[in-house]
Formats: structure tokens, C-alpha cells, sequence
């Protein structure tokens, strides 16, 4: 999963260039993480941490629920 491709799912409901699966894919992974709930953001900051741009190691977040 990439920087860029978490941010779109956020940003948008289906980025445009995006497979339907892995959009899926990766709202799924949003979603076991706490990050979105009921196809809306559910945090108050997210710090993706990369090796590069390409490729996501893990990310670091707090919720609204301050977890």
C-alpha cells in the first residue's frame, strides 16, 4: 500500500485509477485499524511512515476515541 493511494481512499469514495479491489483492500485496512467508521474518517491525526514514497511500513494515528 502506498502513501499516496491511503490518502486518495480517504480523500475520495473511489479515487479515480484505482481497481474497485484494491480500493476495497484498502478501506478494509482503514477500517481493522479504527481509521474509518461508517465510510467516514474516524481519527485526528495519521503520520504514514515510509521507507519511501512507494511503500507504507506502518502508520501512526490517533482516534477520535483517543486510542
Amino acid at each position: 500500500m502506498g502513501r499516496e493511494n491511503i490518502i486518495s481512499v480517504i480523500a475520495r469514495e473511489r479515487p479515480e485509477g484505482l481497481s474497485k479491489s484494491y480500493y476495497y483492500f484498502v478501506l478494509n485496512k482503514l477500517k481493522e485499524l479504527g481509521l474509518m467508521k461508517d465510510n467516514s474518517i474516524n481519527f485526528k491525526a495519521v503520520i504514514p511512515i515510509t521507507d519511501d514514497y512507494s511503500h507504507l511500513r506502518g502508520i501512526l494515528y490517533i482516534t477520535n476515541e483517543r486510542k
